[in-house]
């Protein structure tokens, strides 16, 4: 099944940057960084590029009063 342009442009990002993050969660970037040092919040690299999942942005905010 190939999608349309039209389609692709519907379909809501299933990455994002650094900056997209920060945006999502309402935090800063030093606080994104020390998430992800201790391993509360994952991350993925591609090339160069620091990137994060919809899904783990999501799955951090719901479990944030279980860890309180």
């Amino acid at each position: 099944m190939t999608l349309t342009r039209k389609e692709v442009s519907v379909i809501p990002p299933l990455l994002v940057d650094i900056e997209g993050a920060v945006t999502a969660l309402s935090i800063g970037r030093g606080t994104i960084y020390r998430l992800i040092q201790t391993h509360q919040l994952k991350s993925v690299k591609i090339g160069d590029r620091l990137l994060f999942r919809v899904s783990d942005l999501q799955y951090f905010v719901e479990n944030l009063a279980n860890n309180s």
